[in-house]
């Protein structure tokens, strides 16, 4: 990158600012990109009773997860021959989910009462919107939480929310750093 001159860079998380910041002229400590989703998408409210969605593609459902109490959703990310020829047994479950489309999944992650996933970015699109959600996994993706004030281990313990003014601040910011 630095024969070709990389101007700038922007991060999702200091990890990732501190590994490749100084590839660029200009570097910036930013917020993920997710973060903004509900800046440009609304989630379509759903005809449906009031559903979690479990979103889990790297390891099993957790046990206890779906406890008949209220509808489930099960969002699958992977493309649909992929998931039949992987693990068929991800789409057999009641309310299974595989689209194309990101923008059928921001619409179950917008509107459910939470979420519980594997995946950081479902994580991310659903605090987005307001939407409590629980982290299955020691990716250290989970990190870019970090700067809104919610530790891995948190993500991991119980379902977390994140400081709504915190998270303006923070896309304030790295727009302000964007127009400079």
């Amino acid at each position: 990158w630095s024969e070709v001159g990389l101007h700038t860079l922007v991060s999702r998380d200091q990890y990732s600012n501190e590994t490749f910041g100084d590839i660029a002229e200009n570097s910036f400590n930013g917020t993920d990109c997710g973060f903004f989703l509900s800046n440009g998408f609304t989630p379509e409210k759903l005809e449906s009773p009031e559903y979690d969605a479990l979103a889990f593609d790297s390891i099993a459902e957790p046990d206890g997860l779906d406890d008949g109490a209220r509808m489930v959703v099960r969002p699958h990310h992977k493309m649909y021959p992929k998931v039949v020829a992987k693990d068929r047994s991800a789409i057999e479950k009641p309310n299974a989910f595989v689209s194309e489309l990101a923008t059928d999944y921001l619409n179950i992650y917008g509107s459910a009462r939470q979420v519980h996933t594997d995946r950081v970015h479902a994580c991310v699109a659903s605090v987005s919107y307001d939407v409590p959600c629980r982290l299955y996994s020691d990716s250290k993706r989970g990190f870019l939480f970090e700067k809104l004030g919610v530790s891995l281990d948190e993500m991991q313990a119980g379902l977390i929310s994140i400081d709504r003014d915190l998270l303006n601040d923070a896309k304030q910011v790295q727009i302000e750093f964007l127009k400079g």
